[in-house]
């Protein structure tokens, strides 16, 4: 019986050591093979998470991942270094479009302010031909009637203000014509020279030699 007990145990001991031993090298061959999965599956994926982070905090779209093969993450990668080429290149194109704005807006203030001055310039020139002029003189718009200006003379002859003046209608305020009746404008004469009647403030008829010239 002390026989048999003894084989038993051994044999018992026998496969408690291969059991262990079996566990150990099992375990060396997991640690293994994780080790080199994980290079080949955790550190692409890592890699992508960190340059996401990276892009979204320093706004760097020039970030490029290189991919170690052509599998799944292979081609994810691929897809992340296209988006941020398409990122960049509309980035790009939105900072040239944005300069050449600014560009076309300072060229086109420029020019409005030159030609506000040039306009500024014309009418001090013409103000100061008006008020030299010893004769008087109203600028009249052809197609509406309206007075565009008037010298001292003219508004001394017709004995009125230039705020009540300029803006009015010449007919019946200061050319006794009817609407329709415009010797320039509505009869076809592009110069008159002849002697008509000149309103004044009071409605009183003034005889003067007019020169009008259709514009």
């Amino acid at each position: 019986i002390r026989s048999d007990l003894r084989e038993f145990y051994a044999r018992l001991i026998w496969y408690l050591a291969t059991a262990i031993l079996a566990m150990i090298i099992s375990s060396c061959i997991a640690f293994i093979l994780s080790s080199r999965l994980q290079r080949v599956i955790s550190e692409p994926i890592l890699k992508l998470s960190l340059a996401m982070k990276r892009v979204s905090r320093e706004k760097r779209y020039t970030v490029r991942l290189e991919k170690d093969g052509s599998d799944e993450l292979g081609t994810l990668i691929d897809g992340f270094n296209n988006m941020l080429a398409q990122i960049k290149l509309r980035d790009d194109q939105l900072q040239s479009h944005r300069e050449h704005l600014e560009e076309e807006v300072a060229l086109r203030t420029a020019e409005l302010w030159t030609a506000n001055a040039q306009l500024k310039e014309s009418e001090e020139r013409l103000r100061t031909i008006l008020d030299s002029v010893q004769a008087g003189i109203m600028l009249i718009d052809a197609h509406t009637h309206v007075i565009l200006d008037a010298n001292e003379i003219a508004l001394q002859l017709i004995g009125n203000r230039k705020e009540n003046t300029v803006g009015a209608v010449c007919h019946n305020f200061i050319c006794p014509a009817e609407r329709g009746s415009c010797p320039v404008t509505d009869l076809h004469q592009r110069v008159d020279t002849s002697e008509h009647l000149m309103v004044t403030r009071d409605g009183e008829s003034l005889r003067s030699m007019a020169l009008k010239a259709a514009s």
